[in-house]
């Protein structure tokens, strides 16, 4: 697999890796308080639902802006993606509060849980970033991945 090909792949791991601990969580979860690995599964979840409609647009913007570029300047975009996702979550959320104001007289939307969304996008955003990057350069050190 090409350096390029691993960057586009790895676009789906904010999708993926909440919908696969779901999966393996219904598995083996039962009834319990919310401590330890659940908070991650909530987190996981959470982050699902509040920025899984923007990030798929993000990531559909970044397949399109990849045609054409080199490995290298896919990997620098890897690492400010978390940044760049920001105004496409903020846009999504203003859209969101414009549409329920128009539908229902009224806006739920708060500016401090946006907020609260940008500072989650940022710490699990570089957390991916971070991992992707690593495994990257694993992967291409034992040759699974090349330039």
């Amino acid at each position: 697999m090409t350096s390029k090909r691993y960057f586009q792949i790895s676009l789906l791991l904010p999708i993926a890796a909440p919908l696969v601990s779901l999966f393996i969580a219904s598995l083996f979860a039962g009834p319990g308080p919310l401590r330890g690995w659940r908070v991650v599964l909530l987190l996981l979840f959470g982050s699902l639902l509040l920025g899984g409609i923007p990030y798929i647009l993000f990531a559909a913007g970044l397949f399109f802006w990849m045609r054409g570029k080199s490995a290298r300047e896919v990997q620098r975009m890897t690492y400010v993606a978390p940044l760049l996702f920001i105004p496409v979550f903020v846009s999504c959320a203003v859209a969101l509060a414009i549409l329920e104001l128009i539908l229902s007289g009224n806006n739920k939307v708060e500016a401090g849980l946006v907020l609260l969304g940008c500072a989650v996008i940022l710490i699990f955003g570089y957390v991916y970033v971070l991992a992707v990057n690593v495994s990257h350069a694993i992967l291409k050190a034992i040759g699974v991945v090349t330039t």
